[in-house]
């Protein structure tokens, strides 16, 4: 928890420093050859819906 009493990811300047981005790569590797490709054509072509956190308060 942050001094806010949110609950607080992991965050660095890397380009999989925080949760989310460490957990796609993680399922990434562990998806199928085959379907890595449209996991991540899937993550491009779905954009955040309005209102979604993306981990900014």
């Amino acid at each position: 928890m942050n001094d806010a009493g949110r609950d607080t990811g992991t965050w660095d300047t890397g380009p999989v420093g925080n949760d989310t981005a460490a957990d796609f790569c993680g399922g990434l590797d562990d998806a199928a050859t085959e379907e890595g490709a449209g996991m991540i054509r899937d993550a491009l072509l779905c954009p955040p819906a309005p209102g979604d956190r993306l981990g900014l308060f």
